[in-house]
């Protein structure tokens, strides 16, 4: 069976190994190898989902918005960090306390929009948004 759906990364078939409804936030990834970098992580389809699911949660949770990175500021580099096991859970970190700056970060690989790929991503500050 083959579920389609929509995503960031296209709509497209997805095996239905690779979709699954989360429990309490976990998700589950069985894979041989960890890939060092996105370059080798974007060819297997359990890593596309694991990171489709991060980004998915980023949306639902309204922790960024695409801006234009304003004069005098620098974004901040991302990476992906790819670690097999077989139960990971996955968490969303929170900041506690009041965060004064403005946090801009480059938009993830995999993840760059077309014909907006001078945008950055601005960490939206609690209620603000």
């Amino acid at each position: 069976m083959t579920i389609v759906h929509s995503n960031l990364l296209g709509d497209g078939e997805v095996p239905e190994h690779a979709i699954r409804e989360l429990v309490d936030g976990e998700l589950h990834l069985q894979v041989s190898e960890e890939p060092e970098n996105f370059k080798e992580a974007e060819s297997h389809v359990h890593w596309l989902a694991a990171m489709q699911a991060e980004m998915n949660s980023i949306l639902e949770n309204h922790t960024w918005h695409l801006a234009d990175l304003p004069a005098g500021h620098r974004a901040i580099g991302v990476k992906w960090v790819y670690k097999a096991v077989h139960h990971m859970d996955v968490k969303s970190a929170f900041l506690n306390g009041e965060l004064i700056e403005e946090v801009y970060v480059k938009q993830p690989p995999g993840f760059i929009l077309t014909r907006k790929e001078d945008k950055v991503l601005c960490l939206n500050k609690g209620a603000e948004f």
